[in-house]
């Protein structure tokens, strides 16, 4: 007896071994191929088992996501430089332009700390 089950759900492929997997994907025209399966899922990580066999390398399907990505870690961080301040207004700007408000302002910036005054010993090096 056999089983044929399809899914986008990689924790389905957890049990299995990779010599119980098949990968389909549209080769030639309309031809379909399939490929034994390329490594054990119960050895991999998630992302591992996304690109061997969802053929997923990223975490957002879109530069978007990306950008959203971008901008909550940049909006949180109270370090920001000048330089990633400048980023931040450009990606929510960019944001808001297709219509998605992420919902939070960027933390405000902390002064950088001062220089430490040299007291002329040198480093030493």
């Amino acid at each position: 007896m056999s089983f044929v089950v399809t899914t986008h759900n990689p924790l389905t492929l957890l049990g299995a071994r990779a010599e119980e997997i098949w990968v389909l994907h549209r080769a030639e025209g309309d031809r379909i191929a399939a490929e034994r399966g390329r490594g054990s899922p119960a050895l991999m990580t998630g992302s591992q088992i996304y690109d061997a066999y969802f053929g997923i390398t990223s975490l957002f399907p879109d530069e978007l996501g990306e950008k959203l990505r971008r901008y909550g870690f940049l909006a949180g961080s109270a370090a920001r430089t000048d330089e990633e301040e400048a980023e931040v207004h450009r990606l929510l700007e960019a944001l808001r332009a297709r219509s998605i408000d992420p919902g939070w302002e960027p933390v405000p910036r902390e002064a950088p700390p001062p220089f430490p005054e040299d007291d002329g010993g040198g480093s030493g090096a």
